[in-house]
């Protein structure tokens, strides 16, 4: 039995809204996570602040990392990702495609 692809790429009005959030929102991502840096970096080299602070910025910083990582891991994929699905006899399997997309009219 042959193998049958199926894929869609990103499209309509959603994605767009979708990009400006996530834009927006790193905006301010980046805002907080360089201030989260700033008081970390104050705290472990001139000694202010007690060390449960400094335990709870570290906490802080590291989720907001993630969050950001994720964000704009969305961001990528609502400007250029692709989804497709692939059968081969009785097994399906969906292939997610980051940046960059294939050409249009690229054949696998």
């Amino acid at each position: 039995m042959g193998q049958r692809t199926t894929g869609s790429g990103p499209s309509g009005p959603g994605r767009v809204l979708v990009a400006g959030f996530l834009t927006a929102w790193l905006v301010g991502w980046g805002a907080g996570e360089s201030s989260a840096l700033w008081v970390l970096w104050r705290a472990l080299h001139g000694g202010e602040g007690p060390q449960a602070l400094v335990m709870a910025v570290v906490v802080w910083t590291s989720l907001w990392t993630l969050g950001g990582v994720l964000a704009a891991a969305m961001l990528l994929r609502c400007l250029g990702a692709e989804d497709r699905l692939e059968r081969q006899g009785e097994h399906q399997l969906v292939v997610r495609r980051w940046i960059p997309p294939d050409p249009p009219g690229h054949r696998d």
